[in-house]
């Protein structure tokens, strides 16, 4: 189904490229959006080559801090934010202890 899809997708993007010499050859000739149609192809190209050739680096695992657990939790032991942890973590544990703590209020 993958390999039928991108078929369709390669048809109608050669559909929308020839919309587009419609639209503009009038205005500029032939010759004219043979030159803008190439050059917008050749930039998504590059940029597109940019973004595949960018070096991936893995994220460097954190320390892991000693009593970072024990000033976090509170005594009901739902995890307060503290700013020690980047946000998207602070958010994910914020979640985390708000499910389990209504997960054990339901037993």
């Amino acid at each position: 189904m993958g390999a039928v899809g991108m078929i369709f997708v390669l048809i109608g993007g050669g559909f929308g490229v020839a919309a587009v010499w419609m639209a503009i050859a009038p205005h500029v000739g032939e010759m004219g959006a043979a030159l803008i149609i190439g050059a917008v192809f050749f930039g998504l190209g590059l940029v597109i080559l940019a973004i595949g050739s960018a070096p991936r680096r893995p994220a460097a695992a954190p320390a892991p801090e000693v009593g970072a657990r024990e000033s976090a939790a509170t005594a009901k032991g739902m995890y307060r934010p503290s700013g020690q942890h980047p946000p998207v973590m602070e958010a994910f544990l914020l979640g985390l202890s708000v499910y389990l703590e209504t997960r054990n209020r339901r037993r």
